[in-house]
């Protein structure tokens, strides 16, 4: 493939409806309400990552915004499971193909760090340090008591605590709290 031609390709899981190129860019290839076939759509920037993203609709239902950058690698290489997308220049604004690459989480922050794009102290928001907490350590070694007692549901436990069973669900599996072991 050189380099100075953009190639399309269809977007994986919207195949038939979108298309995304090589040099980054997404668009539209069925027209439906609203919407006009051809359209390349404006990338909105993540307030968060500040990864470019871009929301894709399929049969009238809205999605969650895609990054980019995932869709680029997803199209032309394959899924990348378990692995993250690296932008070898460190350039988050560039969703080229030629500057995408799968990597391991580890060659990703190295990529971070050769690119100054790591954060010089690491912010520990664990447990009750993050600010949108509804538990406290106390409440997630109670939890994990009644979850191992084996007496009482997720769904009652969760009522207990005034959060969804999903969490609790979260909490037992290890995903959530996990610093308390």
């Amino acid at each position: 493939m050189s380099s100075s031609s953009e190639i399309w390709k269809d977007v994986v899981g919207y195949e038939g409806i979108y298309k995304v190129s090589s040099f980054g860019k997404v668009k539209r290839i069925k027209a439906s309400q609203g919407t006009s076939e051809g359209k390349i759509l404006k990338p909105i920037r993540n307030v968060q990552t500040k990864y470019l993203c871009v929301g894709l609709c399929s049969h009238g239902i809205k999605q969650k915004n895609k990054t980019i950058h995932r869709l680029v690698l997803e199209a032309f290489i394959g899924p990348g499971i378990g692995l993250e997308t690296r932008h070898l220049d460190g350039n988050v604004n560039n969703n080229k193909l030629s500057n995408l690459s799968y990597g391991t989480h580890g060659e990703n922050m190295k990529d971070r760090t050769l690119h100054g794009r790591h954060f010089q102290s690491v912010v520990d928001n664990r447990g009750t340090k993050h600010g949108l907490s509804k538990l406290t350590d106390d409440d997630v070694i109670k939890i994990k008591t009644l979850l191992n007692n084996g007496r009482i549901s997720q769904k009652e436990i969760a009522a207990l605590f005034d959060i969804h069973q999903v969490t609790i669900s979260k909490i037992k599996l290890g995903k959530l709290w996990k610093h308390l072991g």
